[in-house]
């Protein structure tokens, strides 16, 4: 079983998405970025972007949808170092999801986008 199946709960036997389960995509999305922090609760409250959303990687699959129900929503994503939110792009992809960027590690995200840490 590979990491993608791992995190979207699929046995290693239905490793491809059916179309079924890839959502189509929406009527044209906003340039609107929602900023999701895709680190453990507990790494989020100890230090965020400014206007970030706590999803941490584990339940991104299963909560993605009523975060963002829009599949053509603009996404950035982060984590510590960028490795975690760059697992989590592929996923979002995997899922449907069309605009989905990797902001990296949580400074290198702050700084990005111009944005404190809270």
């Amino acid at each position: 079983m590979n990491w993608l199946d791992y995190l979207l709960r699929r046995p290693a036997a239905q490793a491809e998405p059916s179309p079924s389960d890839v959502p189509q995509a929406a009527g044209p999305a906003s340039n609107a970025v929602m900023l999701i922090d895709v680190r453990t609760e507990r790494e989020f409250r100890q230090t965020a972007v400014q206007g970030a959303v706590n999803l941490p990687l584990t339940g991104l699959a299963e909560g993605i949808r009523a975060l963002a129900p829009d599949p053509a929503a603009r996404l950035v994503l982060y984590c510590a170092s960028g490795a975690r939110s760059g697992m989590a792009c592929e996923l979002l992809r995997q899922l449907g999801y069309q605009r989905v960027e990797n902001a990296g590690g949580v400074f290198q995200a702050a700084a990005l986008l111009g944005r404190s840490l809270a």
